[in-house]
């Protein structure tokens, strides 16, 4: 189950999933960045969200794999 979706100062929809951060290119409707943070253990309730958070200088924060994480969305 996806977190949260946000679109990022890129233009690009990015959105969080257990232990995986994506960005897709909504005109194209390609993933055009994905990384797997943390792998999945599957084990954590899927009933709560995870969260994305931008910040003003551009560094995306999120609740991914229950941690809180900041992650430059250039290099993830």
């Amino acid at each position: 189950m996806i977190g949260e979706l946000s679109f990022g100062p890129d233009g690009n929809l990015w959105g969080v999933v257990d232990g995986t951060i994506f960005a897709m290119d909504v005109t194209t409707k390609e993933i055009v960045k994905s990384k797997v943070i943390m792998p999945s253990v599957y084990n954590t309730s899927k009933w709560k969200p995870y969260h994305i958070e931008w910040s003003p200088d551009g560094m995306l924060y999120t609740t991914l794999s229950r941690k809180l994480l900041v992650i430059d969305p250039e290099t993830l």
